[in-house]
């Protein structure tokens, strides 16, 4: 493993660090003040098993990540690269995805273990949306007055 790995499009002092401090394999990248990515290998003092797992990576920008597995570090990194390299608009918009998934699996959740909560799950409300919108299209259809609906 080379202790320097460059990214594409970057200043040459932006390389990727390894963590000397760290039990683990593990790999800093930070460019531009906003972006950074981090490579680390899985390690049984966390807890996440056996210790040839493989890696995680992480593309971070500003507060929001995309992340994920890989079975060695270089193949982590260049995962990491990858992400980073993304158009700010498409890195954005799978952050979104990855965001309302997470929402929908808490909503479950919540409505699993308290199905009384006062929740209006996503697919009751795309189905409420779509009641109303077919009930729009019969009045209008058959020309009643939306008031008597």
């Amino acid at each position: 493993m080379h202790h320097e790995i460059k990214v594409a499009d970057m200043n040459p002092q932006e390389v990727w660090k390894r963590d000397e401090s760290s039990t683990n394999d593990t790999w800093h990248l930070t460019f531009n003040g906003r972006a950074r990515g981090y490579v680390s290998k899985y390690g049984l003092e966390y807890g996440y098993g056996p210790a040839d797992r493989g890696y995680n990576w992480q593309a971070i920008r500003d507060d929001e990540r995309i992340s994920g597995s890989a079975p060695d570090a270089e193949t982590a990194i260049a995962r990491t690269e990858e992400i980073l390299a993304l158009p700010v608009e498409e890195f954005n918009r799978r952050v979104a995805k990855n965001l309302v998934d997470e929402f929908r699996q808490i909503e479950q959740r919540i409505l699993r273990l308290a199905p009384e909560t006062d929740l209006l799950p996503g697919y009751q409300a795309a189905y409420e949306a779509a009641v109303a919108d077919i009930r729009r299209k019969i009045v209008t259809a058959i020309g009643l007055d939306d008031s008597t609906t």
